[in-house]
């Protein structure tokens, strides 16, 4: 139990999915980054395209993310966000990298199940992930399984999902963890695409974070979050009818 004057550590993990910030012609491949020695070669290559990560993904989902850490209060919570990569595996957001052409949608589960073991995705996620106090998962499809669910974090480390239906399948029901539906339906009550709602939301409880210590809130009940789901669909002046997705 946190009190309201806690100061919370936050951990959001999104993904490497989407547009790159550059796309060379001689972009990095599987064989460039999947050895110390062909990697360095390759990032002296494209020494003028090394960004940090954070940089570099630039979906639009990460953007939003990005704009939200403008808005949080800094005295009473701290947030880092980290990326699921596949090229670089699970990597925090100052982490330098050089654009890459491998997607984990192109992949079978034999080819994606062995990626993720390679770049030990699972275990480098769960060593960073069992410091914080909350940890928002943004991920979904091939990105969910990557990450090989369940994390068998700490107790005291509260794991929220940002997730479709579909996606729900990755998830155990007996794990310790918060669901925040981000679905077709739910997305079209704000008028925005499934892809964006995730970090809409995060973006939501952001600014929230300015009248109130909302992450301490969050740690306590993880279902704050639908207060401030629905707070924001009142504004927008939804159907009450409409409120009632988000119910538990």
């Amino acid at each position: 139990m946190k009190s309201k004057s806690s100061f919370v550590k936050v951990l959001v993990i999104t993904s490497c999915h989407g547009e790159k910030k550059y796309v060379p012609d001689n972009i990095a491949i599987s064989k460039d980054l999947d050895d110390l020695e062909s990697r360095s070669i390759k990032e002296e290559e494209l020494k003028n395209y090394k960004v940090k990560a954070k940089e570099m993904f630039i979906s639009n989902q990460n953007k939003m993310i990005a704009e939200s850490l403008n808005y949080y209060d800094t005295s009473k919570a701290l947030i880092d966000v980290s990326f699921v990569s596949s090229g670089y595996g699970y990597i925090n957001s100052d982490d330098y990298v050089i654009p890459y052409d491998l997607n984990f949608s192109a992949m079978s589960m034999i080819e994606l199940d062995k990626r993720s073991s390679f770049l030990k995705i699972h275990e480098e996620l769960y060593y960073s992930a069992k410091n914080y106090d909350l940890v928002f998962f943004m991920l979904n499809n091939e990105y969910l399984r990557v990450i090989k669910l369940p994390i068998e974090l700490p107790k005291n480390v509260k794991q929220i999902f940002f997730i479709s239906s579909s996606d729900e399948k990755f998830l155990s029901l007996e794990e310790d963890i918060f669901l925040v539906k981000t679905g077709n339906e739910e997305a079209a009550k704000f008028n925005i695409t499934p892809s964006e709602l995730k970090s809409h939301i995060f973006k939501l409880i952001c600014q929230a974070s300015k009248d109130e210590n909302v992450f301490a809130e969050i740690y306590n009940e993880q279902s704050y979050i639908n207060n401030i789901i629905k707070k924001e669909l009142s504004t927008n002046m939804i159907k009450v009818d409409q409120l009632n997705m988000f119910d538990l």
